[in-house]
């Protein structure tokens, strides 16, 4: 776990670096990938260029398979599959919503969706998630996202998405 852990860090680490890499209104056109952890990397973009405060972000994650085997994803819960971190435009994390804490908080032994992913090698699924009430953005201004999701369980460690920025306009 340790190892998961040092990528993490260092992934936070260089997120001034790249907050000030990202030029005002450039916005990648192809997909930009995370690194590659278990045979799985992941891309986060947001659905629209800009989003206004107040209104959900919309948000599509690629998973692909980088592997030379087919893996079989379980999403269980959708939210708690997910970890996702917001940071602003400095790099000070963004305070998550208290509905986002109690649901974090909440007894794992809620039904589960079972959704299943399976994916062949070089294959690609999408999915979709919404900001929705996870964080407590008060402010327009560039946001910046990366989201993390464990393999089969969060002990075996987890892949970290490419870091996307959100724009939120008044």
């Amino acid at each position: 776990m340790q190892k998961h852990a040092l990528v993490l860090a260092s992934t936070i680490a260089a997120l001034s670096l790249a907050a000030e890499s990202h030029a005002e209104d450039e916005e990648p056109e192809e997909d930009v990938w995370g690194s590659t952890f278990g045979g799985l990397a992941l891309s986060v973009k947001p659905v629209k260029s800009e989003s206004a405060l107040g209104q959900s972000v919309v948000l599509r994650l690629t998973i692909r398979n980088c592997g030379d085997d087919s893996r079989t994803l379980i999403d269980t819960r959708p939210y708690s599959d997910y970890r996702f971190l917001l940071f602003d435009a400095v790099g000070a994390p963004v305070a998550k919503s208290e509905s986002a804490r109690k649901r974090e908080a909440a007894p794992k032994d809620i039904p589960r969706s079972g959704v299943v992913i399976p994916l062949a090698p070089g294959e690609e699924a999408c999915l979709t998630f919404t900001l929705g009430n996870l964080f407590k953005i008060e402010k327009e201004g560039a946001y910046f996202l990366m989201i993390m999701r464990r393999l089969d369980s969060w002990d075996e460690g987890f892949v970290v998405s490419n870091l996307a920025r959100i724009k939120i306009a008044k």
